[in-house]
């Protein structure tokens, strides 16, 4: 019994942990090109503003990766939102 309730939700805990390795990258990307103009929605966003628009990018990919990972109920609806934004 405990061998399958350790397995249970490993597809999820898996996608919970791509979510955090793309939020790492978005904040090295951020940190080694701070010219880099993030595309929002198709609107390039310039300026002082940018860095605060680039970086809760970030903080989405982080929030719905541990969300993710330790099976909390709470990042289904922005992780299924994300993926139809996205697609």
């Amino acid at each position: 019994m405990t061998k399958a309730a350790t397995d249970r939700g490993l597809d999820v805990k898996l996608l919970g942990a791509l979510f955090l390795l793309v939020g790492l990258i978005d904040v090295l990307i951020i940190e080694f090109f701070p010219a880099y103009a993030l595309k929002l929605f198709g609107i390039t966003i310039a300026g002082p503003l940018a860095y605060s628009v680039k970086l809760h990018s970030s903080a989405v990919h982080f929030l719905i990766g541990y969300g993710f990972l330790f099976l909390r109920p709470w990042p289904w609806p922005m992780g299924d939102s994300a993926s139809r934004v996205s697609s």
